[in-house]
């Protein structure tokens, strides 16, 4: 048989690069589903199917390029520009994401506190609102410090933060440690200085909430993800939390006010000689910060 040089095969024309992309911003930038999608597009949802996978794989693979810590003290220099906190390398929070029950899960393991099916998204960022680290996965009947201590970022954060030298912002949710620093507990009897200290950590731990709002205000499909196992949910707010870095390195400004709900705070018991000696050190130096800030 002679070759005729036509390399077609038939059947319909491969979609470009370009509308792998775009199709899948529009489906996680709008609440829609993934026929919607399709007939936007003009192809059948299993071809969206196929390409929100193929560009879920793709974000993941190169999340570890955009999410990612930066520059010490170029990242401590801009927290300081805020509120005059010192040698801060982020600020850490967790959100819920609410989804339906994935599959083969029983319900009443994902459920929150309020009674709805979600999974935790951790997030750290940087003074940019830029995401740093991100964890999920993991249901949100799990409290944030539970989280904190599951994810891959907590046994590095110690030689992140050289020991102590820097250090991350979280709310009382959270453990207190040399690289953790969060707000004096207010029973009623807080000094000025704690006060004005809480304060000055408090404007300055709001840009990890503000982060999570411009992620879902970008992203409206992370309202209700609408997929059915974690891997995929998982897969898909990572994806999320990629091009949210993006659009900022991008200067693609996006102003939206959304309300973040916060994890109750919970008193943990029998810590341990360990947990008392590490939440001691924290207390040493948030005082120590509170009267280099405040003397």
């Amino acid at each position: 048989m002679l070759y005729s040089g036509d390399t077609s095969h038939g059947g319909i024309k491969p979609s470009s690069a370009e509308s792998h992309v775009l199709s899948f911003l529009w489906f996680a930038g709008n609440k829609v589903c993934l026929r919607d999608v399709a007939q936007r597009f003009g192809v059948c949802a299993t071809t969206i199917f196929r390409q929100n996978k193929k560009m879920m794989d793709f974000l993941c693979d190169i999340a570890g390029n955009i999410i990612k810590f930066s520059d010490k003290e170029n990242t401590a220099n801009e927290f300081l520009q805020i509120a005059g906190f010192p040698k801060v390398l982020g600020c850490i929070d967790g959100t819920f994401i609410k989804v339906r029950t994935p599959a083969h899960k029983i319900k009443s393991t994902y459920v929150n506190r309020h009674d709805i099916p979600s999974i935790t998204l951790q997030g750290i960022c940087d003074a940019r609102k830029r995401f740093i680290d991100t964890f999920t996965g993991i249901p949100s009947k799990i409290h944030d410090a539970r989280v904190l201590k599951l994810s891959d970022i907590c046994d590095e954060l110690l030689g992140i933060c050289e020991g102590g030298k820097y250090h991350i912002l979280g709310d009382g949710a959270y453990p207190i440690r040399e690289w953790l620093i969060i707000p004096f507990k207010d029973y009623g009897n807080l000094s000025a200085k704690d006060k004005q200290f809480n304060k000055m950590l408090s404007a300055t731990r709001v840009l990890i909430e503000n982060a999570f709002g411009l992620l879902k205000g970008r992203f409206r499909q992370l309202i209700e993800v609408d997929l059915h196992t974690i891997d995929k949910i998982s897969k898909f707010i990572t994806s999320c939390c990629v091009l949210h870095n993006l659009c900022i390195d991008n200067n693609d400004n996006f102003d939206v006010d959304i309300v973040i709900e916060n994890n109750e705070d919970y008193n943990n018991e029998g810590r341990g000689q360990q947990e008392a000696l590490l939440r001691r050190l924290g207390e040493v130096k948030r005082n120590q910060l509170t009267n280099v800030l405040f003397p």
